[in-house]
């Protein structure tokens, strides 16, 4: 019998045995193959991180391009408009297409908002035309069973937030209003209102200080839920009283968003009678509010004052001119900073306003303001720029700039803004 048959061999100094240890080669391998792993995520990782910002570089050139085209759209509509007093047929048909071109602008700033890869900042904010997108929108995915009654007021003031924030949030209480009613049908009731709160409502707000918010309102008549009413929203909690779908914690997610903004919910639901929820947001009180908040024939349009109009777009110094001298006023355009700066020079007391885009070749909006305002230093001034460009709102305030206003703009807008600037000289 051989000696070493059942004998137990252990590997002598330098061999090479069973890969069992943390040292061991197999141990080895796995390590490196871990790292190897981990490493092709981090640079999958990476890659799409740059994908995605160079696809929202350029959703942002594209949205800055698409809006100049909205704005010459837009303002060739209100012209047009301006001459077919009488023709009610065709006055009609003008403003069904201007109405697109400002659902058109308001998409333009929800998709750039959302291709946004940086911390989003918040802005001066009108929340009706992003409600009654995503009613329109919700609408389309409902069942004719459930039916969506709107009371939207169109003097609503703004409020400063974040517009993805404001659309998920509106999303998710239409979502959850729905979640109750989807088996049994209903009314979903949405009004959105400016309200005043003071010293009585303190029991029902007591994180509320007294003052103006806005109220968005969603109503349903959905199976309701017991033992909810007051201040908050309990966690979790859905309108669809834990049916199979319900998504309770989204709107957790709203009273985080509504939280951080500065304002509140209340709640009140009954089983069998739906449930309401009321979302209130402090108002946004700035030196200047968007124009878009500004109600018609609060403030005059005409004058005949000077106006030196800066803009590379061609077709936007065309309807310009042509707006702006319709409503009597002097319009010199020019097509470029350097030309604009050489023109103003000439004679720095010659115009009463000068109106200049933000994205500019060879110096932006706020450079040629700052150069324009070395040469006399009271030029009243107005920004013009899109959703998409990054506008410093505290340096365009201590460059002096007296107003400003998104794109697309159409004349009327504008003039708005071009009446206030000189009146608060």
């Amino acid at each position: 019998m051989n000696e070493r048959a059942g004998a137990t061999r252990h590997p002598s100094e330098g061999e090479s045995g069973p890969a069992t240890g943390p040292g061991s080669g197999t141990g080895t391998a796995c390590l490196r193959s871990t790292e190897e792993s981990a490493e092709a995520t981090l640079q999958h990782q990476l890659w799409q991180t740059r994908k995605l910002e160079a696809m929202a570089t350029m959703a942002g050139g594209i949205a800055h391009d698409f809006s100049n085209i909205l704005q010459a759209i837009s303002g060739y509509l209100q012209l047009g408009l301006k001459r077919a007093h009488g023709d009610e047929k065709l006055e009609h048909y003008l403003e069904e297409a201007r109405a697109s071109t400002r659902r058109a602008g308001d998409l333009v700033a929800q998709i750039l908002a959302f291709s946004r890869l940086q911390d989003r900042e918040r802005i001066p904010l009108l929340v009706a035309p992003i409600l009654k997108e995503a009613l329109k929108t919700f609408r389309a995915s409902v069942p004719a069973s459930i039916e969506i009654r709107q009371s939207v007021a169109a003097e609503c003031d703004p409020v400063r937030a974040d517009p993805v924030q404001i659309h998920q949030l509106i999303t998710t209480l239409l979502t959850n209003a729905f979640q109750g009613m989807r088996l049994s049908g209903g009314v979903l009731k949405v009004s959105l209102v400016s309200v005043d709160l003071d010293g009585e409502d303190a029991p029902q707000f007591p994180d509320l200080t007294p003052g103006r918010y806005i109220r968005l309102e969603v109503a349903d008549t959905g199976c309701g839920t017991d033992g909810v009413t007051g201040e908050g929203i309990p966690e979790p909690f859905s309108m669809a009283s834990g049916e199979e779908g319900s998504t309770g914690m989204g709107l957790a997610s709203v009273q985080s968003i509504v939280k951080g903004h500065g304002g509140d919910v209340s709640v009140s639901s009954e089983p069998g009678r739906g449930t309401t929820l009321a979302v209130y947001l402090p108002v946004h009180s700035p030196d200047r509010v968007p124009q878009a908040a500004v109600l018609p024939g609060t403030v005059r349009r005409r004058g005949t004052e000077r106006i030196l109009f800066v803009d590379d777009e061609t077709t936007l110094l065309d309807l310009a001119r042509e707006g702006l001298s319709a409503l009597g006023y002097q319009v010199t355009t020019c097509g470029s900073s350097l030309e604009a700066l050489a023109v103003f020079q000439a004679d720095p007391r010659q115009f009463d306003v000068v109106v200049t885009d933000l994205a500019m070749p060879h110096m932006d909006g706020l450079q040629t303001s700052e150069a324009l305002l070395l040469m006399r230093a009271d030029t009243p001034i107005i920004l013009c720029t899109a959703f998409s460009e990054k506008l410093d709102e505290g340096r365009a305030r201590g460059v002096g700039i007296r107003d400003y206003v998104l794109k697309p703009v159409v004349p009327d807008d504008l003039a708005l803004a071009i009446r206030r600037a000189i009146d608060e000289k």
